[in-house]
């Protein structure tokens, strides 16, 4: 028996990733890539200190993750996937938009991931959350020799230009 959910059931959820995530977060990487990360790569990852595992869980079910990393001025996203079943459902929406809350004026500006250029369903998901493609990567794949897209989503500065064109300038900076 099929049983729909409306909008107002279902509840996303993003949380920390634990280890009884694994086998969950295991079955949607194998779904999810051509060339999977084995539990092995997942735990070498995430001992890193500035190295964060992330899940959605959807009414109990995990149904997508994300590893990204912190870095001076930047998060890198490693890995970010969903299961499957469950695209097209704003689960991908829901962790691009926790990443984006954890961007600040005073800490880190911007979110930087990697595209193969093979995979168009990815390239458009980002450009549509907002990322540009800033350069292209030759040959980073080189399981296949297929080059990467960086893409990226920076922070909008908070100052628009002054009506002239040029950028504010700080006036306490002469007293220093």
């Amino acid at each position: 028996m099929l049983i729909m959910e409306t909008a107002s059931e279902v509840k996303l959820h993003v949380r920390w990733m634990i280890k009884a995530d694994l086998a969950s977060v295991l079955g949607i990487e194998s779904k999810s890539f051509d060339r999977p990360w084995c539990e092995e790569d997942f735990c070498d990852r995430l001992r890193f200190r500035n190295a964060i595992g992330m899940v959605v869980d959807r009414n109990g079910t995990v149904c997508g993750y994300m590893i990204y990393m912190l870095d001076r001025g930047k998060i890198v996203v490693e890995k970010l996937a969903v299961h499957p079943d469950f695209r097209r459902q704003n689960v991908g929406k829901k962790m691009v938009d926790k990443l984006k809350s954890k961007l600040n004026e005073n800490r880190r500006r911007k979110l930087e991931l990697l595209v193969r250029e093979t995979s168009v369903g990815a390239q458009l998901f980002f450009k549509e959350m907002g990322f540009r493609a800033i350069e292209v990567i030759r040959g980073h794949f080189e399981d296949e020799g297929v080059d990467a897209y960086l893409m990226c989503h920076e922070l909008a500065d908070t100052f628009s230009a002054a009506p002239d064109g040029e950028m504010p300038r700080n006036r306490i900076r002469i007293y220093l």
